[in-house]
């Protein structure tokens, strides 16, 4: 799907159904084969039209594979207290047909194209290849794989669709032990050469919040991955606190502070985390002053430019809040 205009989750790497002929009134739902067994749900999408001149936005429903969602299921069900968690390699990929691919890339390996030619044809689907076509400037792929890239293998599956990567991420085929912070091998095919990469998964969790910071009216949180995502030229250099917004009548707010920003510094000090805000939010107070000293800030915006801004706290009517979520979900704050 296209990325938002305002930076928000969207879905990647995602095989869909979609339906022939869509009731108009049907929102969600599962999607049952003709003995009764569930295959898909049918869920609705909020997305942005890919159209620059007008990015409109739209909902439409499409069903997605019950494949993709089970192996969570069954990690619930093993142990309910465990936060699910999902291997990536940090990139996004593209379904190629595999007679355009032979065409551009040449003479392709035989054995993996054979290996892809049955799994396609017992699926009854045109022979495809998946090919790389994002790479997280962030991520664990990052200067290991190429956009261009063709997935032969990872983890010793042969790659014929977007799930294979996923399933080959949980359950390596490969003598060597799955556990999250082992590498895996990559075989891809570049410049008409087989290349074989290492790299090691990232272990993506929830990306809801369980620490905020408000200070001076700005509310900021670790930067979550979408942000990353959004901005990609941007990302090496961004810091990992984020401005998610500004409060109304705030400190920030007065002195035209915009939110959807990184924060880099404050009084020449790097921001790196919620705890740097809360150690060096307050400046040196002098005798005899009333009032709090001035903080310099650098912030960075998503378009790479940056910014400073001096802010006057204001410790009666905008004081800093460090707000916890419990592990019951109760958010305390100090």
């Amino acid at each position: 799907f296209p990325p938002w205009s305002v930076p928000r989750f969207r879905e990647r790497n995602l095989e869909i159904a979609v339906l022939t002929d869509t009731p108009e009134d049907a929102r969600g739902g599962v999607l049952c084969d003709s003995r009764g067994a569930v295959r898909a749900l049918f869920a609705s999408f909020d997305f942005q039209t890919a159209r620059r001149d007008c990015r409109e936005e739209t909902t439409e429903a499409f069903g997605i594979p019950a494949n993709v969602f089970l192996p969570m299921l069954e990690a619930i069900r093993k142990d309910a207290t465990r936060t699910p968690e999902v291997r990536s390699l940090d990139m996004e990929v593209a379904a190629v047909d595999l007679a355009t691919l032979a065409r551009g890339a040449g003479k392709l390996p035989k054995k993996w194209m054979q290996a892809v030619l049955q799994r396609c044809g017992q699926q009854g689907q045109v022979a495809r290849a998946i090919c790389v076509c994002r790479v997280l400037a962030t991520g664990a792929s990052k200067a290991k794989l190429r956009p261009g890239d063709v997935l032969l293998s990872v983890a010793g599956k042969t790659i014929a669709c977007a799930l294979d990567v996923e399933e080959a991420l949980a359950n390596p085929t490969t003598k060597r032990k799955r556990e999250a912070s082992k590498e895996v091998e990559i075989c891809v095919l570049r410049d008409q050469k087989e290349v074989v990469e290492h790299v090691t998964p990232s272990v993506l969790g929830s990306e809801d919040d369980a620490e905020l910071v408000i200070w001076s009216g700005m509310v900021l949180r670790r930067t979550p991955r979408c942000i990353l995502e959004r901005c990609e030229s941007v990302a090496p250099r961004a810091g990992g606190v984020f401005v998610q917004c500004v409060l109304a009548g705030s400190p920030a707010e007065t002195r035209s502070l915009h939110p959807h920003c990184f924060l880099m510094e404050m009084n020449g000090k790097p921001v790196k985390t919620l705890s740097d805000v809360l150690s060096g939010g307050q400046g040196e107070k002098k005798k005899n002053e009333k009032r709090a000293p001035y903080v310099r800030l650098l912030l960075l915006d998503m378009n790479g430019q940056e910014h400073v801004r001096a802010i006057q706290p204001d410790s009666l009517f905008f004081p800093t809040l460090h707000l916890q979520r419990s592990s019951l979900g109760r958010w305390n704050y100090t």
